[in-house]
């Protein structure tokens, strides 16, 4: 009986073993690029009102702080630089210190209207880097430091037909020069403007038209919201290379334009989210398209077939109601920003209307892509009263970790994701 007894022990003994390894092993395999941050590693900034869109500086990062060019609410770009180690800083008044803020003016004195600046991107000019700065004034402002270091406007480009949400940018070959071109797309209203730069000057050259869609219910007037680029970086042959543009808007489709000598060529569009298409992102490394809707999903698709069967979508508001019974409004996903990415795997991190930015694992193995929510962080401290809308997300790779910048409502936020460098090469 003894016997029997202790051999009972040890089976469950053993069983209990064997579960608790398994799920020990697929947390290491759910996580093995990440080491959950607490709440209290979130850094609240010095208050800079309503952030609106974050550029990370083009200049590699010194070995302790990293720029950053924010847009606000009220029409200010500010320059911030950022410790790369805030952990040193205990108290407000310790980040006062350590974190240097500088308003962006014009060292002529000429005065921008103080419209919302929806979207920052960095242009590369005359052995410079050009800030271009896309406003609700339907402008799209070019700032650019002097010898002296000092920021001038040197150009503004439009008006566009309605508030420059969105800008990007590709370079493309072209048959009359050895030089690429350079593009930058805006968004105003229904249309995109196209312009390049030559020999210092940005010149507009073309303006894409979206396609109604009488099937979809969508029509001419439906505002686009959001760009993204791809170049495909594996091909050896620069006329062989795959090069399109993205772009998504309030009647939840994405629309594509293959890119190639000069020629943008309509290829077609797709319906991507019920409603509005807040954001798009390209994982360059893994050839993946992603999207973000005020629906609550999270749509990932390759790149060679984005309407087909092989995306994957993620229900970022029932993941929160799963958490918690009380949770009855939709979470709207409203920023994006790719963390870091590879060949076969990417994280990403989207920003919600409720004042959370949840981390998001993509993986792409036979052909097939997977997703699959990491954890949420919730944006909130004394310092940041009630539910933040997430505008804006910008992210910074370093040896060992990534810095997340967001933006929103009430202000600057910052957190770091630390990760794998092995598992990410």
């Amino acid at each position: 009986m003894m016997m029997d007894f202790l051999l009972l022990n040890s089976m469950l003994l053993v069983l209990w073993l064997a579960v608790l390894l398994h799920y020990t092993i697929s947390s290491v395999i759910a996580f093995s690029t990440t080491e959950l941050p607490q709440k209290n590693d979130i850094h609240h900034l010095p208050s800079l009102g309503g952030i609106t869109s974050i550029l990370s500086s083009p200049h590699v990062p010194s070995s302790d702080t990293s720029t950053y060019f924010i847009g606000t609410k009220r029409g200010k770009i500010k320059q911030v630089n950022i410790p790369i180690d805030l952990n040193s800083a205990q108290s407000t008044n310790d980040l006062l210190q350590t974190i240097k803020v500088e308003d962006i003016e014009d060292a002529n004195g000429k005065i921008i209207k103080p419209y919302p600046i929806f979207s920052l991107l960095d242009c590369e000019m005359l052995n410079n880097h050009d800030v271009l700065a896309g406003g609700g004034d339907r402008y799209i402002t070019v700032w650019r430091q002097n010898k002296q270091g000092e920021w001038e406007v040197v150009d503004q480009l439009g008006p566009h037909t309605g508030w420059v949400k969105d800008l990007a940018t590709c370079s493309c070959s072209s048959f009359d020069s050895e030089e690429d071109i350079q593009y930058i797309f805006s968004i105003g209203c229904n249309c995109i403007e196209v312009w390049c730069t030559i020999d210092g000057v940005y010149k507009h050259v073309h303006k894409l038209q979206i396609d109604s869609s009488v099937e979809l219910g969508c029509t001419l007037s439906s505002d686009l919201l959001c760009l993204a680029t791809y170049a495909d970086e594996c091909s050896n042959s620069k006329e062989e290379k795959k090069k399109y543009l993205f772009s998504g808007g309030v009647d939840g489709r994405i629309h594509r334009w293959s890119i190639s000598n000069n020629e943008f060529l309509s290829a077609g569009a797709f319906s991507a989210h019920d409603g509005r298409v807040n954001s798009l992102a390209v994982c360059q490394s893994m050839g993946v398209l992603v999207s973000i809707g005020s629906d609550g999903y999270v749509r990932v698709s390759p790149i060679a077939d984005p309407s087909g069967w092989k995306g994957v979508s993620l229900d970022i508001t029932d993941y929160f109601r799963k958490d918690s019974d009380t949770i009855s409004t939709q979470r709207k996903a409203t920023s994006m920003c790719i963390v870091y990415e590879e060949s076969k795997s990417s994280v990403i991190c989207v920003g919600t209307s409720c004042g959370h930015i949840v981390l998001i694992n993509i993986d792409k193995s036979d052909n097939m892509i997977h997703a699959s929510i990491l954890y949420d962080v919730y944006i909130a401290s004394e310092k940041v009263e009630g539910n933040a809308v997430v505008h804006a997300l910008c992210s910074t790779q370093y040896e060992n970790s990534s810095r997340i910048l967001i933006g929103h409502s009430n202000g600057l936020s910052s957190l770091m994701y630390p990760y794998d460098q092995e598992n990410t090469n």
